[in-house]
């Protein structure tokens, strides 16, 4: 339900922009939410390392050797801070990869959306995806998701997604239409809810649990922001330089999301394998 009405708030911010100014103005109006959503980022602090314990006595570190680290915490505890830890790290790059090219994804939906269709246009679409968007989603969950994380594994689990991504930019490579995009979108959003997210959830159970808050904070409330930011950053430029429409953007984009795609495939595998190399957190 919070992905359906999050695509409906899109698409009717979409049919303002347009209508008010043109579809050169969804980058900028996407890259100023991106900004105040990391204020509350900011405030936290969530991106500099918890160097104090809940009773304000620091953490031993490096410098005071491992005789301190040692008496400070039991031999399982992995006293490295979250983004000095290799898993959590991978997770990050992934989780990086994924939004990057979604965001390629939805930056496609609107510029072709607005090649296309006029506002009305825009918001019948954007019901219609909202609509197939959240039956999929129900009918994954209910069938696909318990099946690839029970029977087939996380490995299966974690390539659904990029191989949907895969597919989708293909069919956009072969044909710029609002179908196509649709298509695109529709699996973006069935999967990136469903297994993707489920198979996140199960990734975090491996992380010390004195790290996860501070992992899921950065991760989630930063490099989920960073990625389209960059990406809308580097478009703004493109289109200074080159002075291509939005629609004439689809297609490279399209060869680079499925790029990127493809490469998610290697880096989803070796994150299988090593999220079953990781000890079992529960046990600790």
């Amino acid at each position: 339900m919070g992905a359906a009405l999050a695509n409906l708030a899109n698409g009717v911010t979409v049919a303002v922009l347009i209508h008010y100014f043109s579809a050169f103005a969804i980058l900028p109006a996407q890259m100023v939410l991106l900004l105040l959503q990391l204020i509350p980022n900011f405030i936290c602090r969530r991106w500099i390392p918890d160097t104090e314990t809940k009773d304000g006595v620091s953490k031993p570190n490096a410098s005071q050797g491992d005789g301190a680290a040692s008496s400070a915490a039991p031999e399982t505890r992995d006293d490295r801070a979250w983004y000095m830890n290799p898993f959590t790290q991978l997770i990050g790059l992934w989780q990086f990869a994924t939004v990057l090219t979604f965001s390629c994804i939805e930056f496609q939906y609107n510029a072709t959306l607005a090649h296309f269709l006029d506002a009305n246009g825009i918001a019948q679409v954007t019901a219609n995806l909202a609509s197939v968007a959240s039956v999929g989603q129900t009918f994954v969950n209910l069938l696909i998701t318990p099946f690839l994380l029970q029977v087939a594994g996380t490995w299966a689990a974690l390539l659904v997604t990029p191989a949907a991504y895969v597919l989708g930019e293909f069919g956009i490579m072969s044909d710029q239409t609002v179908r196509m995009v649709f298509i695109c979108r529709s699996m973006d959003f069935i999967f990136r809810y469903t297994v993707s997210d489920n198979t996140k959830q199960i990734l975090y159970k491996s992380v010390p649990p004195h790290q996860l808050i501070d992992a899921r904070a950065f991760t989630d409330g930063s490099i989920k922001k960073l990625a389209p930011m960059l990406l809308g950053g580097i478009l703004i430029v493109v289109q200074g330089i080159t002075h291509l429409g939005a629609y004439e953007l689809v297609f490279p984009l399209a060869v680079f999301a499925m790029g990127l795609s493809a490469g998610l495939v290697p880096l989803v595998l070796y994150l299988a394998q090593m999220s079953e190399e990781q000890p079992n957190q529960e046990l600790h």
